[in-house]
């Protein structure tokens, strides 16, 4: 069982001109994905948000060097609205939970 995992962040908004020293295309809102696929069978499961950033400070990273080592590193701490039990792990954790669920229906009807 090959299991992949894999983010992405698009679209970002950006607040075009700030007037902050002279900083441009700020990025204030991150739209994020990950999905978990199995490669053995073809399950997946994914999910999706958007994450609001704060005004950012002082380690400010110009538009066309963010990476998505940067987006998740903004992303996964709003994960959840502050519960601790709600972080990177526990999200994968759900998805392979789901993939699961495909393959195995928790619920099945029988026609009689």
């Amino acid at each position: 069982m090959a299991i992949e995992t894999k983010w992405t962040f698009d679209p970002l908004d950006v607040i075009a001109e700030s007037g902050d020293a002279g900083r441009e295309d700020i990025i204030n809102v991150v739209h994020w994905r990950v999905t978990m696929t199995d490669d053995s069978d073809g399950f997946f499961a994914t999910r999706y948000g958007s994450t609001v950033l704060d005004k950012p400070d002082s380690d400010f990273i110009d538009f066309d060097d963010v990476s998505g080592d940067d987006c998740k590193g903004w992303v996964l701490p709003t994960m959840g609205d502050g519960n601790a039990d709600v972080n990177e792990a526990s999200v994968m954790a759900l998805l392979a939970d789901e993939i699961e669920a495909q393959r195995n229906p928790p619920n099945q009807k029988h026609l009689t």
